[in-house]
């Protein structure tokens, strides 16, 4: 099947049953200036790099979202050529999509970030304000102050005092970054991996109290105080016996509470040859443990970047993911929030792991831009990521499936 639709069946498509692949193929400026809620970017100049790591499954329904501008066409002819063989496009494209009453959202990563948010509304997640850690911190009080954010953003800036501890990394080291029941703040460049990483440690069991720094950097600036810079890298501890032991118990707990589903190594061949399903197996360890050996076919998308960029790592809507990791914590944790987001989620745990990743390894997200340190572009930015649940219909609304709260 291939052509043009409408808007309204496109959306009936995107919010319906089984698995679609919905493709943004402008260029990451327009793509950031307004897109659906659910479209992955795939610009149609990176097909040939980014196409297969997103749509692995040639058979998956396509639905491709051009700037009105009829390139969808040709980027339908391109992807029949690489052996897709059920490519249609919206009529009018983004502009289609907004004149049939549908909203278009501003900024990457519009999914997580929203599930953030809504955690944050659902889970009453605690939090707490840059003047009240700067008193915490002028008082010399006992408390773990982490950034959970990837190492390459750390380094560019961070609050001071701050450790950097990825999130997915730092329930998973726990015993090598504290020993204590002191409380535990996490902070970022803004609120969603702040939210994320709170919620982690309360998911994981931990029994002191968490929580997120408000408005992460961009709160810390806007109550009139200065940036940690040039941090640099900070390695990640190695885990002894005892620590390795703490990550397994935790997860063994947490699968059960949650419900989640272990599979066996054996299983991912079958998955993967199943007629009509999708399935992504993904490494979510560390990228110095994926480069000494993972499963053959496993993509790299550590904890940190797949639940705050999902959508740079699986172009399929409904897609089934196998997510590989070592005493299985990391995965659990990631399985919890990508359900929310509606995906189909399986753990692979203690698989052995010796096959050597060839390079490049699935898609990479870059480091974001350096920040706009105004207060007017962090207010900017706070403002719209806090109103992305207002603007949430219906039909988007039900993409998101919150849990019980760990709080």
């Amino acid at each position: 099947m291939a052509g043009a639709i409408s808007a309204r069946e496109a959306r009936h498509r995107v919010h319906g049953a089984g698995e679609i692949a919905f493709l943004d193929i402008r260029d990451a400026g327009p793509y950031v200036a307004g897109h659906p809620l659910l479209a992955v970017p795939c610009p149609v100049g990176r097909f040939d790099a980014d196409l297969h790591w997103l749509v692995p499954r040639r058979s998956c329904p396509v639905l491709l979202v051009d700037g009105g501008d009829g390139t969808a066409a040709g980027a339908a002819d391109r992807m029949s050529a690489f052996g897709y063989g059920d490519v249609c496009w919206i009529e009018g494209g983004v502009q289609g999509w907004a004149d049939a009453g549908y909203t278009l959202y501003e900024g990457v990563n519009v999914p997580s970030k929203t599930l953030g948010e809504l955690l944050d509304v659902e889970w009453r997640v605690p939090r707490i304000k840059a003047d009240a850690l700067a008193d915490w911190q002028s008082e010399a009080r006992a408390f773990h102050l982490f950034d959970g954010r990837p190492v390459e953003e750390f380094s560019r800036t961070t609050i001071p005092g701050a450790r950097n501890a990825p999130n997915g990394e730092l329930v998973h080291r726990a015993m090598e970054y504290f020993s204590d029941e002191a409380p535990v703040v996490i902070c970022c460049a803004g609120r969603t991996r702040s939210i994320i990483g709170a919620a982690s440690v309360a998911l994981a069991g931990f029994r002191q109290p968490v929580y997120a720094l408000e408005n992460g950097t961009r709160g810390w600036l806007l109550s009139g105080r200065h940036l940690m810079r040039d941090a640099g890298a900070q390695a990640l501890p190695l885990l002894g016996a005892q620590a390795l032991q703490a990550s397994r118990a935790r997860a063994r707990d947490l699968i059960r509470q949650s419900g989640l589903s272990c599979i066996e190594a054996g299983n991912v061949a079958a998955m993967q040859a199943e007629p009509g399903r999708t399935t992504f197996l993904i490494d979510v360890r560390s990228h110095e443990e994926f480069a000494a050996g993972s499963l053959a076919g496993a993509v790299h998308a550590p904890f940190v970047q797949l639940v705050q960029a999902s959508d740079r790592f699986v172009g399929v809507r409904r897609a089934r993911l196998v997510l590989v990791d070592d005493t299985g914590l990391r995965a659990a944790l990631a399985a919890v929030f990508l359900q929310a987001m509606n995906f189909e989620v399986h753990l692979l745990i203690g698989a052995e792991m010796s096959a050597v990743p060839t390079w490049p390894n699935g898609r990479t997200v870059p480091p974001p831009p350096p920040q706009d340190d105004s207060p007017d572009a962090a207010r900017r930015y706070l403002e719209w990521e806090t109103g992305l649940v207002g603007r949430l219909d219906a039909e988007e609304r039900a993409e998101f499936r919150i849990g019980p709260s760990p709080f």
